[in-house]
């Protein structure tokens, strides 16, 4: 099953009714290559919707074998909250680059609210700095690995449209790449863990992870993701200041 394939089987299997689906990413500029998943953003109606429309994923991410799905399954109300909230970063910077294959078009509701994006950047550094401490003690690597993971995104999208500092061909994976170096495997991989093993990565503490998901880690990868660590809280800082400048120049955020 190819991409194109993917969104045409949940396009038939999906509820008539739901409220809105949007496909996401590198896909909708035909950027998508064999590494990338294919992104959904649903707005459902209510809970139980929610639950078969996940179903529904489920069922076709097994047909779709080694090509990941990646969605976001959003009740009506969980919507008006998130755009309202933290969560309408991940809203405003997926619909940039989006497409609406069913119902509504809810991307205008979604305006870009700088201060909470600067509020994002605090508690990355927050947890980060949290996250370099258990490194050190060889404690949470599986939620470091998340915690820097979630940063370097949030960064990467703050970098390609607010900031405009990076390229707008450069990917997601090639900035994380590009940062990482050799640990990013590891970073990937445990971030994906998480996705596959926690319910509701978003409000995800790295307290919340099971310890058996640390159990098989040396000292060697404690220090490298200690080091990506380091390296990625130097990076999340110039990035909070570069927001706040904006802040502080701009009355109209």
């Amino acid at each position: 099953m190819n991409p194109e394939q993917i969104v045409e089987e949940l396009r038939k299997q999906v509820p008539q009714n739901i409220i809105s689906l949007i496909i996401t990413g590198s896909i909708v500029n035909s950027s998508a290559n064999e590494e990338s998943d294919v992104d959904f953003i649903f707005v459902v109606t209510d809970d139980t919707q929610k639950k078969k429309v996940a179903q529904i994923v489920n069922n076709v991410q097994r047909l779709a074998r080694s090509i990941r799905i990646d969605c976001k399954i959003y009740t009506e109300k969980e919507f008006i909250l998130a755009k309202g909230g933290r969560d309408h970063f991940f809203l405003w910077s997926s619909f940039v680059k989006s497409r609406i294959l069913q119902g509504q078009d809810l991307r205008g509701q979604v305006q870009l609210k700088l201060h909470l994006v600067r509020d994002i950047l605090r508690d990355s550094l927050s947890m980060l700095e949290d996250a370099s401490l258990s490194l050190s003690d060889e404690m949470h690597l599986t939620g470091s690995c998340m915690t820097i993971f979630s940063a370097l995104a949030a960064s990467f999208f703050i970098e390609l449209y607010i900031l405009d500092s990076i390229g707008q061909s450069k990917t997601k994976r090639e900035y994380l790449k590009s940062i990482l170096g050799e640990g990013y495997q590891l970073v990937s991989e445990r971030y994906q863990w998480v996705r596959d093993h926690v319910p509701d990565t978003q409000s995800t503490g790295k307290f919340k992870i099971p310890s058996k998901a640390d159990r098989s880690f040396s000292k060697a990868d404690y220090r490298l993701i200690h080091d990506s660590a380091e390296m990625v809280l130097g990076i999340i800082k110039r990035v909070e200041q570069a927001v706040s400048r904006i802040l502080e120049n701009n009355s109209f955020f």
